[in-house]
């Protein structure tokens, strides 16, 4: 029996050492992978650095980049700048000569008549001309200080629609603009399909019209208005001429235009606004030949004392200036105190910045 026992523990002993060395090969193949794996945490790691390393590059070729925008934004803004005022001295040089070819063809036409010294009335000729001196001045003047021809083609639309219904009434009679500058407002009009023509006393400026094939004429605007029958015209426009008329002579411009409308015909006239204290303060004595601000209730007062109804008063800042000054939120502590203060400001720096007077004829 001791013989079988001990075969028997000689057994176990060897199962043991198989189980033993098993262990130690799982060991070593576990030591193995556990390796291997440290191995590809170790490459990831580099990958992660190396992906980091890459991420930083492009941020910082992302930043060159635009810095390289800034700049070439900031190039392209200059360019822009010195085209606006090569543009604006093209336009005064092209109005200035087209000036002086009518003064040079002018000369020539009273030299022809001679063959006798200039007499008074060639003399009185030329000294007419002399009022036209700064004709193209006043151009170059309107295309920097008052807005580009497309800025206030754009800004007279909110008219058409008035213009439409003064024309269902009479809808057989012209439209007169006075003052019509370069012609945004008769190129409206035109392509609108309405008959309509302009007066001024600046001839660059009708040269201009008539090249765009508006109906132009040079005349005075109270001289053309008496020239008229009564009741001959759908409508009278104005834009930014009121402010440069003597008070005796704004009210025989509302007079005359009052006895040439027909029934139910329109006044329009435009001007800027000094209720804002920017534009009644600066902006309107950046014109030289404007006389003096003109507060809109007066203008209204005007046109109802002297003969109009269903006068109205617009304020426009469409096209011409943006709101951006926004209220404090009512939840907020400071918007009782902070939000009277934010409406004296906008009551007072954005208003319309020009305004007009609408006025109808019974």
């Amino acid at each position: 029996r001791w013989n079988a026992v001990d075969s028997h523990l000689q057994g176990m002993e060897q199962r043991w050492n198989a189980v033993d060395s098993h262990f130690q090969e799982v060991k070593q193949r576990r030591d193995g992978v556990d390796s291997h794996l440290q191995g590809m945490e170790q490459r990831w790691d580099a990958v992660d650095n190396h992906l980091q390393g890459m991420e930083q590059r492009w941020d910082a070729v992302d930043n060159h980049l635009q810095g390289m925008e800034q700049r070439w934004d900031a190039v392209d803004d200059r360019f822009q700048a010195i085209e606006q005022r090569h543009l604006i001295n093209d336009s005064y040089l092209k109005s200035d000569l087209m000036q002086q070819k009518r003064l040079i063809a002018l000369f020539l036409e009273e030299v022809r008549r001679l063959p006798e010294p200039l007499n008074q009335e060639q003399i009185q000729t030329f000294v007419q001309e002399e009022e036209h001196s700064l004709d193209a001045f006043y151009v170059a003047f309107e295309d920097q200080f008052r807005g580009s021809y497309e800025d206030i083609y754009n800004r007279l639309k909110v008219y058409l629609p008035l213009i439409e219904e003064a024309k269902t009434n009479i809808p057989s009679l012209p439209i007169l603009d006075v003052g019509c500058g370069r012609g945004e407002w008769l190129q409206l009009l035109q392509e609108s399909g309405y008959t309509a023509r302009g007066i001024d006393i600046n001839r660059v400026m009708i040269d201009q019209c008539r090249e765009k094939g508006l109906e132009v004429i040079e005349a005075d605007a109270i001289t053309y208005l008496q020239s008229l029958p009564d009741a001959s015209l759908a409508a009278v426009t104005g834009f930014h001429i009121i402010e440069h008329l003597p008070f005796e002579v704004l009210v025989k411009l509302v007079d005359e235009t009052v006895r040439v409308l027909g029934s139910g015909g329109l006044a329009i006239f435009e001007s800027p606004n000094p209720e804002n204290l920017i534009v009644g303060a600066c902006n309107f004595y950046s014109d030289p030949t404007h006389r003096q601000p003109l507060f809109p209730p007066t203008i209204k007062f005007l046109f109802e004392q002297r003969g109009f109804f269903d006068v109205n008063l617009l304020r426009l800042s469409e096209h011409r200036l943006e709101d951006t000054l926004e209220f404090v939120e009512a939840d907020n502590p400071l918007a009782s105190r902070v939000n009277p203060l934010i409406q004296i400001v906008k009551s007072n720096f954005y208003t319309g910045p020009d305004f007009a007077v609408i006025s109808k004829k019974a």
